[in-house]
């Protein structure tokens, strides 16, 4: 299956590394404009994965179907298969905001024992550590 980037945006963060290793100032605005941009975010994701039928959308349904999307595409880089290529940074980080929200707002979604969220999880957060 192949990913059509053609009107996805990825996220420019506006600065390069880790917020841990960046000085707070720069840390806390970078951070800010993510949280600025959560609802932008949510919207690319959304249609990104609409190309590929499924409804971005708060339920176990699709939650499952953004996690299998995920894990059937999500491509390293060939250049340095520990990395992924670029645009998947910001694909996870538009992911982590959905799972963030989900989480926060106490959807039962994330409750049901037969998801694979952990996996799923998983690559998210390997793919922020690396970045």
């Amino acid at each position: 299956m192949t990913v059509d980037w053609h009107d996805y945006e990825i996220f420019d963060p506006g600065t390069w590394g880790p917020l841990g290793e960046l000085p707070r100032r720069e840390a806390r605005a970078a951070y800010q404009r993510l949280m600025d941009a959560r609802g932008a975010r949510f919207e690319e994701l959304a249609k990104l994965v609409a190309k590929s039928g499924i409804k971005l959308e708060w339920t176990y349904d699709s939650l499952q179907a953004v996690n299998d999307w995920f894990r059937t595409n999500v491509t390293a880089d060939p250049r340095d298969r520990s990395r992924l290529l670029p645009e998947w940074y910001s694909v996870t980080n538009d992911i982590g905001l959905f799972l963030g929200d989900v989480a926060r707002y106490g959807h039962a979604v994330l409750l049901r024992q037969d998801i694979d969220v952990n996996a799923f999880v998983d690559w998210v957060r390997t793919a922020e550590q690396r970045a």
